[in-house]
């Protein structure tokens, strides 16, 4: 279905001379990722403002894609799968929120925000089969990776100091794990299908 949008949209620009019919393909991508981008953020506000979570949505929006660009990680192979996967991630966060004690909250994030530092500074970046990063791109992209989590790191140690504020730092942590998760099942997919394709050509070359 995005698909379809994307490229009924792509066409008219090409039509109308705005876009060139050579980077068809290209243009098709970068709109079925934007297209993707406003669904699921209208449906993550639409279930934070619902659960009257308006701040953690917006928390766990700006952190996810912020660290998520940096990081990469498990990039699913439909937009229907990337989309449940944000929307189950999310909705555990709200369940925490709604059904956990703040400072048992407090207890957990501390834990999730150690763990998670160990796991983006040894993992990130973690590229996927459709955008290879060169050695320059990792290093750019590593340099970003610690830059991002310590502003979090920062911004949680601010947030956990004041009552009114201590699920927002939650939140974050929350989020900094879900990258942290991403990273993981990113590199292990990596890896996965980098064993199959090596087995692949070895039949291939098995006279």
């Amino acid at each position: 279905m995005i698909n379809l949008i994307a490229t009924k949209v792509v066409e008219k620009y090409i039509n109308k001379g705005i876009l060139k019919l050579t980077d068809k393909e290209m243009y098709v991508y970068c709109f079925e990722i934007l297209i993707s981008t406003l669904i699921n953020g209208i449906i993550l506000l639409s279930i934070g403002f619902g659960t009257q979570h308006y701040i953690s949505t917006i928390v766990f929006i700006i952190v996810f894609r912020a660290l998520r660009g940096a990081t990469g990680g498990y990039h699913a192979n439909t937009h229907l799968k990337c989309f449940l996967t944000l929307i189950i991630n999310f909705s555990l966060l709200i369940v925490m929120l709604e059904f956990i004690e703040v400072n048992i909250l407090n207890y957990i994030a501390i834990l999730i925000m150690v763990s998670s530092l160990f796991i983006i500074t040894i993992l990130g970046p973690v590229d996927n089969i459709n955008k290879r990063l060169t050695i320059y791109e990792k290093s750019k992209k590593r340099l970003l990776c610690s830059i991002y989590y310590f502003v979090c790191i920062f911004t949680y140690c601010i947030l956990i100091y004041f009552e009114g504020t201590k699920i927002y730092g939650f939140t974050i942590s929350f989020t900094v794990m879900s990258v942290a998760v991403s990273l993981i099942i990113g590199k292990l997919e990596d890896k996965i299908r980098a064993k199959h394709t090596l087995g692949l050509r070895v039949i291939r070359y098995i006279p």
